[in-house]
């Protein structure tokens, strides 16, 4: 077994806290993969299994299958299914490196069986997949589930599919499921359907999408970026949709009335939607979101939307919108339209006005909309005027709020400064290391700003031929003035796997990345 072990030299540093185990010793088998499933065999594709679902039929309940990067087509790598056992199928590289390619036959996953959130897809690229034949086969165009399936799919990118009618992209629906279904950080571009050009939502109302970015997906009638539908009671939690961006989304293309370009609601549950930006949407009715229900909206920001009725937002008789702390402004050729719903606007910018506690009708000031940046600009009106009732701990970037002196309306809260930020700076690296040897490096953080900034949490990677994850720091915000940095030093063993690997280091903030760092260095023969 292969070991690579870190040395890190003094001690008055972010990198060489108590959090980090200086003598840490990792083998090869633990290395391999990063995807937080702590037990089970580790099969590898197409090392172990020459395809995908040989893979997924190989792994028992908690294993992992681990995908090298490349594309994958054809039989044994589309139209997969888990079976009813939870498993993690997950790729080496990302979703930029490994892609599957239904090539427009059939889908490419399908959930049928109560999977749970423990069976998780990981880092794929999933294009050209189409779901048009008869009942279920007609919906969801990459992803299908049904019957109480709750998968997690995390740090995917969904391109070109296309569903003959619910779900472009993913479809969660049936009596009782899509109850704990959760996407994060995915993006979903050029997807279509019918209704819910990207994700299609039915009956799932826990369902969460988490740091998603749905852009140029098109609902033929609805929902072009999000389509949620639910019949269960009121006093359930809704769909939650936090931290997204949506935008050039469209329900342009039926026939009849389209609806919600961006995001269509139609839940007696009601869904939450948090710090979401939402812009240049388009559709005949409620151009950035359409209501059939009774959404709660807090802290987002809903721009340059189009519609011939509520550009912004329309939410139709039963419709009790509640709206906090939101920014609509430039929306065409309204703001907002309600059809005789309880709705209540609160400490809200809405051109045109609106009645309602804080708020205002004035120019939000953003910094760029032309180049698609709706970040608060210095002097906006829209800075500390919102209300601390009910506002998430964090924006839209995972800034903390408050910054000032109050909570900010809209998904960014205004940082003094944030257009600079930490910058990651590796350096001293050679070219090649012997196996047996040592490759060391310098690993810098700056910070260019005028006021101090922290982060959180600092991470070692190691990709190639063998894979290391290692914490560098993980505890209480680190403040860095101008800078802070220390050698680092990781010993090779005499048996790794020769090769090219590339280093990096990545610090966050809440979870967010702030800035990353890395470079590539061949393990040669000792």
């Amino acid at each position: 077994m292969y070991t690579f072990q870190t040395r890190l030299h003094t001690s008055a540093n972010p990198f060489t806290s108590a959090s980090l185990i200086q003598r840490m010793s990792l083998t090869m088998a633990m290395l391999a993969v990063c995807t937080g499933a702590a037990t089970g065999a580790t099969i590898h594709v197409p090392g172990d299994q020459p395809t995908l679902q040989a893979g997924i039929d190989a792994a028992a309940e908690g294993d992992t299958v681990l995908v090298a990067p490349g594309t994958y087509t054809g039989e044994g790598n589309r139209d997969l299914d888990f079976g009813g056992i939870d498993r993690v199928l997950v790729s080496e590289a990302g979703a930029e490196a490994t892609v599957i390619d239904c090539e427009g036959e059939v889908r490419a996953f399908s959930f049928r069986n109560e999977e749970t959130s423990a069976s998780v897809l990981q880092g794929f690229t999933i294009t050209g997949g189409v779901s048009e034949g008869t009942e279920t086969d007609r919906y969801g165009g990459a992803v299908f589930c049904e019957n109480g399936a709750s998968p997690r799919i995390t740090q995917c990118a969904f391109t070109d599919n296309s569903s003959a009618l619910h779900g472009g992209a993913i479809y969660c629906g049936g009596e009782g499921s899509g109850y704990t279904s959760t996407i994060s950080e995915c993006t979903f571009t050029g997807n279509s359907g019918n209704l819910g050009g990207a994700v299609f939502l039915s009956n799932s109302p826990s369902a969460t999408i988490t740091r998603c970015t749905f852009t140029g997906n098109s609902g033929g009638k609805g929902g072009g970026g999000i389509y949620c539908k639910t019949k269960t009671e009121r006093l359930l939690p809704g769909p939650t949709i936090t931290s997204c961006t949506i935008t050039g989304n469209d329900a342009s293309q039926g026939d009849e009335d389209t609806k919600g370009g961006g995001i269509y609601c139609s839940t007696n549950a009601p869904a939450v939607i948090t710090n979401c930006m939402i812009m240049g949407n388009e559709a005949d009715t409620g151009g950035g979101i359409y209501s059939y229900g009774d959404p709660t909206i807090t802290n987002c920001t809903i721009a340059n939307n189009s519609a011939q009725s509520g550009g912004g937002i329309r939410g139709e008789d039963r419709s009790d919108l509640t709206i906090t702390n939101s920014i609509l402004w430039g929306n065409t050729p309204n703001a907002l339209v309600t059809m005789g719903g309880a709705t209540v606007v609160n400490y809200s910018n809405v051109e045109g006005e609106w009645d309602g506690i804080g708020n205002i009708n004035a120019n939000p000031l953003f910094v760029d909309t032309s180049d698609g940046d709706y970040h608060l600009s210095d002097g906006s009106p829209c800075i500390d005027a919102g209300t601390v009732d009910g506002a998430p701990d964090t924006d839209f970037d995972g800034d903390a709020r408050f910054q000032g002196d109050g909570i900010d309306m809209g998904a960014d809260e205004y940082v003094s400064g944030e257009n600079c930020d930490l910058e990651v700076t590796l350096s001293g690296q050679p070219a090649s290391v012997k196996r047996g040897g040592a490759l060391s490096f310098r690993a810098d953080v700056s910070n260019d700003c005028d006021d101090p900034l922290t982060f959180d949490r600092a991470v070692l990677n190691v990709t190639g031929p063998a894979s290391l994850e290692m914490g560098l720091y993980d505890g209480a915000p680190f403040t860095v003035v101008e800078s802070v940095g220390k050698p680092l030093s990781l010993s090779v063993p005499a048996v790794a796997p020769m090769g090219s690997y590339t280093v990096g280091v990545t610090i966050y903030q809440d979870g967010t990345v702030i800035d990353a760092d890395a470079f590539d260095v061949n393990v040669i023969g000792g």
